[in-house]
């Protein structure tokens, strides 16, 4: 739930989760970019690159924002629009009716 994502959970160098917090901390001390390598199930690949990134503080439910963007993957295949809020199960603040941490199972 919302204080999993928050705290980080997992182990590198397998699946895991930094945390909210500290992405936050890391993305509001310095310019960062965010590169997203996509590959499906057939082994097609594909990939969104934005030059400006950072989230919110957990006040603002960490708040996407993210500029420059580029990519093979097209604008809407990656990241909700700038200014989205985090989501998970128990605490939902996106503004879609469809509960999408809910379908994702996040």
């Amino acid at each position: 739930g919302w204080n999993d994502y928050k705290t980080g959970f997992g182990q590198p160098p397998g699946e895991h989760w930094l945390g909210n917090d500290i992405i936050h901390k890391l993305t509001s001390s310095q310019d960062y970019s965010l590169h997203i390598q996509l590959t499906d199930r057939d082994g097609n690949e594909a990939f969104s690159h934005y030059d400006h990134f950072h989230i919110d503080g957990e006040a603002n439910n960490y708040s996407l924002h993210v500029k420059g963007f580029g990519g093979t993957a097209g604008r809407t295949s990656s990241l909700a629009h700038t200014g989205s809020q985090f989501s998970t199960k128990d605490r939902d603040n996106d503004r879609c009716t469809c509960k999408c941490a809910q379908l994702a199972s996040g």
